[in-house]
C-alpha cells in the first residue's frame, strides 16, 4: 500500500474503538485491527483531499518511515 503525502499534521481524528457501535467497526487497511486507528487525509497534487485512509498505529509509523 503506498500512500503519498502522510505526515503528522494529516492525522484527522483518532479513534479509541471502546463502542464498535458509534465507529462503525473500522478496520486498517493493511493489516486489518480494530483498535488504536487513525483517520488519515489522502491528497491529490497536495492540494484537494480526495478520501480518507485507516490506518492503525503500527501501520501509519511504518508508512511515515516510508515516506
Amino acid at each position: 500500500m503506498v500512500v503519498e503525502g502522510i505526515d503528522s499534521s494529516e492525522k484527522l481524528h483518532k479513534l479509541g474503538n471502546k463502542n464498535r457501535m458509534t465507529d462503525y467497526n473500522l478496520q486498517c487497511v493493511n493489516c486489518r485491527k480494530e483498535r488504536n486507528l487513525n483517520l488519515v487525509a489522502h491528497r491529490n497534487d497536495k492540494k484537494y483531499i480526495t478520501g480518507f485512509i485507516v490506518v492503525c498505529n503500527d501501520c501509519l509509523r511504518y508508512l511515515e518511515k516510508l515516506n
